[in-house]
């Protein structure tokens, strides 16, 4: 089997094929010295349940590697991502079933592992519903648009509910989708903020009004560009023409911030001992405001001539 594909991303999330080409993905390319695995592709084939893998060496002309599933699994999405870390294939796939901490069948994620992409461990859960603390009938659609940071591994989860309406959507229309964060430090369990990330248009009418789905991250200079998926008015509705693939930028490493308002605000972090007789922080600050270090070992902090982003605290 020989399959042509010039694209980076390919969004098919409820086809029997779901791919993404990774041409030129520098995990795809670390993962081997075998010319042949430079570029996967993998797919769900739906009526047997499970994923196929095909390989190329210039990421034009594939071949499965197997002719028959190397992943089983009940649901139509895959992502497949190299651990650089830990020098392994890693697979994000999508099951459908019920579970202890939510009612009913509902999406939720598995990952694996493998070291040949043929050969992979039994899937354990990375992401589930929980009832107790998540907004009713939560459900995932996987995570993709993996990142290695340091040894800190972000992963985004695109959410769904199909209980939700977008407003003023045609008659009919259902399923409202976001994005979260969720991260790892040991490749194996993951932390899911429950926090939207990145969420739809509130216009009704703009085309990523019902979804906003973030599938892919890349690196460029000191930006981070993210590719997403917009739905306009829900989650079945006129798939293939209300569809659209969207772009945004953040500064890398730039996921998170805190921002204080005009009377001030503080931050608390975890206790840590720190070696050294100095401590340097970068931050933001007005010259006529305060920083205060609250701690053992500082107590205040002044601002150092020709570092007005820079106050030491000595």
């Amino acid at each position: 089997m020989r399959l042509r594909c010039f694209a980076m991303l390919l969004m098919s999330c409820c086809a029997a094929a779901s791919a993404v080409a990774a041409r030129g993905d520098p995990e795809i390319q670390a993962g081997r010295d075998n010319p042949a695995y430079k570029y996967a592709w993998w797919m769900h084939e739906g009526k047997s349940g499970g994923m196929w893998i095909a390989a190329s060496p210039d990421g034009y002309d594939f071949k499965l590697l197997s002719l028959h599933i190397v992943l089983h699994h009940n649901h139509d999405i895959n992502n497949i991502f190299y651990d650089t870390l830990r020098k392994r294939y890693v697979a994000t796939i999508s099951v459908y079933q019920h579970g202890p901490t939510w009612n009913g069948d509902r999406r939720a994620t598995m990952q694996s592992a493998s070291q040949d992409l043929l050969h992979w461990e039994k899937p354990w859960f990375i992401l589930t519903p929980d009832d107790g603390t998540d907004p009713p009938e939560t459900q995932f659609y996987a995570m993709q648009g993996h990142l290695i940071r340091g040894d800190l591994w972000i992963g985004l989860v695109k959410v769904l509910h199909d209980n939700f309406r977008a407003s003023g959507t045609p008659e009919g229309s259902f399923g409202v989708g976001h994005t979260q964060l969720a991260w790892t430090r040991d490749g194996q369990t993951w932390v899911r903020d429950q926090t939207p990330y990145f969420e739809p248009d509130p216009k009704p009418g703009a085309w990523d009004h019902a979804h906003a789905w973030m599938d892919y991250q890349l690196p460029v200079g000191d930006e981070v560009y993210i590719y997403y998926g917009g739905y306009k008015n829900g989650h079945k509705v006129n798939r293939f023409e209300e569809r659209q693939i969207g772009l945004v930028r953040i500064p890398r490493d730039r996921y998170v911030s805190r921002d204080a308002e005009a009377g001030g605000g503080s931050l608390t972090t975890v206790p840590v001992i720190l070696k050294g007789g100095q401590l340097t922080g970068v931050f933001s600050v007005d010259y006529l405001g305060k920083l205060i270090w609250s701690s053992r070992v500082w107590s205040t902090a002044k601002m150092t001539p020709g570092h007005r982003n820079g106050p030491k605290a000595a």
